[in-house]
C-alpha cells in the first residue's frame, strides 16, 4: 500500500484564524500611542517584520493615514505573501481605493492604490531579516513593527539589523513577545496538565535555533528589553504583562 502524504498545513489560514485574537491581545494604551505617532508622521514608511498575511499592515490601514503611505511586509514564506497581497487588495477596494498598479515576482508582490488625495503603496518582500541582500535594498523607515516575531530571532543580531533600518527618530513597535508564561483560565482539573504542557513548550522554545544561533526563546520578552538597551534604544513605554515594547 502506498504511503499517504500527510496533509499540508495551511499556515495562511491559521494566521487569518487568529487575527481577531491577536488584535484583542494588543495593549490598548501602547497601541493608542502607536497610532498617535503614525498620525503625526508625514508620508510614513513602515516595515513589518514576519508579516505573514499582512495582519499588522491591515491594522495600520484602518488608521486612514494621510499623504503617501508606503507599507512593507517582510516574510520568508511565499504562500503567506501571496495570500496577504490578495487580502489587502480586497481591503483597499472595500475602503474605496482604486488599484492602479500591481507587480508580482517570486521575490516581491506589490500593489498601489489611490483614493482622492491619498496614495498607498504596499510591498510584500520575500526574505530573511538577517539576509543582508534583503535589508541592503531597504531605505530607512519611520517605523518598524514586529508582532509575535522577535522570539524566533537571535535577538542581538536582529536588533543590530533593525537599528540602521530606522530613521534617526524612528520607532520600533514590538508586540506579543513571549516571556515564559501562558495562563489558561479556568484551569483544567488541578492545573497539572497545563503546567506540564507549558514546561514542554518552554523547553522547545529554548532549544530553537535560527542559522545555528539561539533565538529569543521562552524568555524573549526580558531578553529583548535588554538587547534593545544594549543597542542604544530608548524605551519609551512597555507592557510588563505582555512583553510589549515601545522604544
Amino acid at each position: 500500500m502506498k504511503k499517504q502524504e500527510p496533509p499540508r498545513f495551511d499556515f495562511p489560514a491559521y494566521l487569518e484564524a487568529k487575527f481577531a485574537v491577536d488584535s484583542a491581545s494588543l495593549n490598548a494604551s501602547l497601541y493608542t500611542r502607536f497610532q498617535e505617532h503614525l498620525r503625526c508622521t508625514t508620508d510614513p514608511r513602515i516595515l513589518d517584520l514576519g508579516t505573514g498575511t499582512g495582519a499588522m499592515l491591515r491594522r495600520i490601514l484602518q488608521l486612514d493615514l494621510s499623504g503617501r503611505v508606503h507599507l512593507i511586509g517582510l516574510d520568508q514564506e511565499e504562500q503567506n505573501l501571496a495570500a496577504g497581497v490578495d487580502i489587502i487588495a480586497r481591503n483597499l477596494e472595500d475602503r474605496g481605493y482604486r488599484i492602479v498598479e500591481e507587480r508580482q515576482s517570486s521575490a516581491e508582490r506589490s500593489i498601489r492604490g489611490l483614493r482622492r488625495s491619498s496614495e498607498i503603496q504596499i510591498q510584500f518582500l520575500r526574505g530573511d531579516l538577517l539576509d543582508s541582500d534583503i535589508t541592503g535594498m531597504l531605505q530607512p523607515v519611520d517605523c518598524i513593527t514586529a508582532h509575535a516575531f522577535m522570539d524566533l530571532m537571535p535577538l542581538r543580531r536582529a536588533v543590530a539589523v533593525i537599528l540602521p533600518l530606522l530613521k534617526d527618530d524612528g520607532l520600533f513597535y514590538s508586540t506579543l513577545n513571549y516571556d515564559g508564561l501562558t495562563v489558561l483560565l479556568p484551569e483544567y482539573g488541578d492545573g497539572g496538565f497545563e503546567r506540564r504542557v507549558l514546561r514542554i513548550y518552554n523547553r522547545s522554545m529554548e532549544a530553537r535555533r535560527s542559522r545555528g544561533a539561539k533565538t529569543g526563546g521562552a524568555l524573549s520578552g526580558r531578553r529583548l528589553y535588554r538587547s534593545l538597551l544594549e543597542a542604544g534604544f530608548s524605551i519609551l513605554e512597555w507592557d510588563r504583562a505582555t512583553g510589549t515594547y515601545f522604544p
